[in-house]
């Protein structure tokens, strides 16, 4: 069983000592700062812990989640993709499950995980929504979840306007090398020589600058996982209904 990870990077408390020292002492220097992508190390790195004893330890709790219509049920080329370079050991055992948790506020905010079972073992994913790339309306839903590895979006069509039964597709993007669409933002900031990460704010002279530069990084997202874009591939379909996957703040 294998786990993505999204890796948060906290506001070093250091550098606000520093920066505090340079306002209010006489040393002056001179400081740059640019918004870059914060590439989050993440993947398949080692199996959760599992008890011999105890065959469903360390398992995921799968409470809620909907089975995955895959669309290749022959050789499981998208489980495949998804799962490399971990090897995927044919036949898949039972049906692929997607587990879908979004805010009841909107925009929708999320996460997304999705297993299944093969021959070695549990195969396991769990990804954070893309800010910005949430979006609720009258007949459809659509949401955007991503880290270093992979790129997922839900688009769900509801079965009636306003409605709460609706049908989603999966579609998926294995990350390649220099992608950095869907990734999330940092300020780095040049201090004496050295890179400090700080608060994305702190690279804009104002707020409407900031929510400019967002407003980009969210559309290139929504490019990068377009269906016109031939690295973007069905993934499966699964259905529910909205009031089950409503369930965070």
């Amino acid at each position: 069983m294998f786990t993505f990870r999204r890796v948060l990077f906290p506001l070093v408390t250091a550098a606000l000592g520093l920066l505090f020292l340079a306002s209010c002492g006489g040393t002056s220097s001179t400081t740059t700062g640019r918004p870059i992508v914060d590439p989050e190390p993440s993947g398949p790195t080692s199996p959760l812990p599992t008890d011999p004893t105890d065959p469903t330890a360390g398992l995921p709790d799968l409470t809620g989640a909907f089975s995955l219509n895959l669309t290749d049920k022959i050789t499981y080329s998208g489980l495949a993709a998804i799962a490399a370079p971990i090897p995927l050991v044919t036949p898949v055992v039972g049906d692929p499950k997607v587990l879908l948790k979004v805010s009841q506020a909107t925009p929708i905010t999320g996460t997304i995980g999705i297993g299944f079972e093969h021959n070695p073992g549990f195969w396991w994913a769990e990804l954070n929504s893309v800010e910005g790339t949430g979006q609720n309306t009258t007949n459809n839903f659509e949401i955007i979840f991503s880290d270093s590895q992979l790129t997922l979006r839900v688009s769900a069509l509801k079965t009636t306007p306003n409605g709460n039964a609706f049908n989603s597709a999966l579609l998926y993007r294995v990350r390649q090398a220099n992608e950095t669409q869907c990734l999330p933002s940092k300020c780095s900031v040049n201090w004496y020589g050295q890179t400090i990460d700080l608060p994305l704010a702190s690279c804009f002279s104002s707020t409407a600058a900031l929510e400019a530069y967002k407003a980009s990084r969210v559309v290139e997202c929504q490019n990068y996982m377009s269906t016109s874009q031939t690295q973007v591939k069905n993934l499966g379909t699964f259905s529910g209904n909205y009031t089950d996957i409503a369930v965070l703040p």
